[in-house]
C-alpha cells in the first residue's frame, strides 16, 4: 500500500548541509540506531517521495525491524514578532519543568501553548496540567508553591 523511505536529518546546518550535497534516502533495513530521520512516503494513490515532516529517531529494534521514537515536526515553531521558538526547544523546556514539579510531589499531565499579543513585546503562555502524585484529582495549590514553580521556567 505504501513504500517508506528516510532521509537522514542533520541537527547541525541542515539547510546548509542540503544545499551543498546531494542527501540520500535510506531503506527502512538501512536505518541506523540513534540516527533522527525525516518520513518520506510513496503511495499507491499518487504520493511520490512525499515529505511528511515528521522527524523520527531509532530507538532499536525488534526482531530486525526498527523502532522509531517521534521526536518533533519539521520546521514547527512558536512565533512571537521576531521570535521564534522551535517545537522541540519548548518540549525540552516542558522536559526540564517536568522535572522540577516532581520535587513537589507533582506531574506534568498536560500542557499547551498560546501566543499572547495584548502587550508589547508579545509573549507566549503555557497552561500546564499538574495532579498529586498517587491522586486522581487536581492538586489545590499553595500561592508560594505556583510562584517558586513559575518563577524557575
Amino acid at each position: 500500500m505504501a513504500y517508506f523511505e528516510f532521509l537522514p536529518v542533520h541537527e547541525n546546518n541542515e539547510e546548509e548541509r542540503s544545499k551543498k550535497e546531494v542527501i540520500e534516502v535510506v531503506d527502512l533495513v538501512n536505518v541506523k540506531l540513534g540516527q533522527c530521520y525525516e518520513l518520506v512516503v510513496t503511495s499507491f494513490i499518487g504520493l511520490y517521495r512525499y515529505k511528511v515532516g515528521d522527524i523520527l529517531k531509532v530507538t532499536g529494534y525488534h526482531n530486525n525491524a526498527p523502532q522509531f521514537q517521534f521526536v518533533r515536526r519539521k520546521d514547527a515553531f512558536l512565533s512571537i514578532d521576531l521570535e521564534k521558538t522551535a517545537e522541540d526547544e519548548l518540549a525540552e523546556g516542558i522536559l526540564q519543568a517536568k522535572l522540577f514539579v516532581g520535587q513537589f510531589q507533582l506531574q506534568l499531565v498536560d500542557y499547551t501553548s498560546a501566543v499572547d499579543i495584548s502587550l508589547i513585546p508579545g509573549h507566549c503562555i503555557l497552561f500546564c496540567e499538574l495532579k498529586m502524585e498517587g491522586s486522581r484529582k487536581s492538586p489545590e495549590l499553595s500561592d508560594r508553591v505556583v510562584n517558586k514553580v513559575v518563577s524557575s521556567w
